[in-house]
């Protein structure tokens, strides 16, 4: 599957990408540097992280392997970059353990390069835009490092660096190494667990809170029903308030309630997978069974705020539902007993 005649082309194709990401970069600095950093600038920053800072991170991770070969006395013989792709070529090296920190210390520069751009975007913040470039950057050099090099190895007959480090000739050193690999990832994962660390994101990245909250489908349920609590307070008609078959990946309540003829219904989910949002569905069905009627998306918003500023999007979505009447074809109202 993998070869390095295949990866040095994948990698010089993609090499053209970095170029133009570069020039759009250039072209759009102005607005991706400003004070107003959009969903569309972060979209381009997620973008530049991967096809102008990896390139860097490859070529400083293929320098630390030949440092590491002059230290143990060996010869450079090749040098190889091509932007997401290199490799050394050397001689002189026979011991097994100083192969395994030969093979080992490029990958440990592309781990300090992510958690030195994890740790300056946190501690040391700028714009916006340059801290999530950062961020960005430190998440996917030590995922492609730790993760996606290794899985590429594993799968096919480069034996590459995780190939030596990982090698029975040093199982010592390889059982050390494992504990730090999966300490290392297991520790991405706990951080982001962390209330502190989601706010902290979203304060240097300019996110709003509500955006990165941590919050369990439980939680999620019992907010929308104060959320809807508030609002039917507000609210003219004689509301009540359903569970919804709630899931993993969503929470969600309805509001129903009878005027004008008609059964209505205010549906709001919460979104709790890749991005937290709040949806909110109104539909009208006639009391007399016909089929006629449905629902449709009134509002959506960002994140999912707290329960006090849900209420308010909740009412309008009530007042605006039981205004809403089935029509004819030619348009004039349906009667309704």
């Amino acid at each position: 599957m993998f070869s390095y005649p295949v990866l040095i082309i994948m990698s010089l194709l993609m090499a053209v990408i970095s170029i133009r990401t570069i020039y759009q970069t250039i072209r759009d600095r102005d607005q991706l540097f400003d004070d107003s950093f959009t969903r569309a600038d972060r979209q381009h920053m997620s973008v530049a992280a991967f096809f102008i800072l990896i390139p860097v991170s490859v070529l400083l991770h293929e320098i630390g392997h030949a440092v590491s070969i002059w230290w143990y006395g060996g010869d450079v013989v090749a040098f190889g970059f091509f932007f997401f792709f290199g490799f050394v070529g050397y001689e002189g090296i026979s011991d097994a353990v100083e192969l395994f920190w030969i093979a080992l210390w490029g990958n440990i520069v592309s781990v300090a390069l992510g958690l030195g751009a994890l740790l300056l975007a946190f501690v040391r913040p700028m714009r916006a835009a340059i801290n999530y470039l950062f961020i960005m950057f430190g998440i996917i050099s030590i995922l492609m490092s730790l993760v996606f090099y290794p899985l590429m190895d594993l799968l096919s007959d480069l034996h590459g660096d995780w190939s030596r480090i990982y090698s029975a000739e040093t199982m010592e050193h390889a059982i050390g190494t494992g504990i730090v690999h999966g300490a290392i990832l297991l520790g991405m994962v706990a951080a982001w667990q962390i209330s502190r660390v989601r706010l902290r994101f979203a304060e240097i990245t300019g996110l709003r809170p509500e955006e990165v909250r941590k919050v369990s489908r439980k939680q999620a349920e019992q907010e929308l029903h104060k959320a809807a609590e508030l609002a039917i307070a507000q609210f003219d008609g004689l509301a009540r308030i359903e569970g919804e078959g709630s899931n993993r990946d969503a929470a969600a309540i309805r509001i129903t309630w009878t005027s004008g003829g008609y059964n209505r219904t205010v549906l709001v989910v919460a979104g709790l997978s890749r991005q937290l949002r709040i949806e909110l569905f109104g539909g009208v069905r006639a009391l007399d069974g016909t089929e006629d009627g449905g629902e449709q998306r009134i509002k959506g918003l960002r994140g999912l705020p707290e329960p006090e500023r849900i209420a308010p999007y909740v009412l309008r979505a009530l007042n605006q539902v039981d205004r809403w009447h089935l029509t004819n074809a030619d348009g004039t109202p349906r009667d309704k007993a």
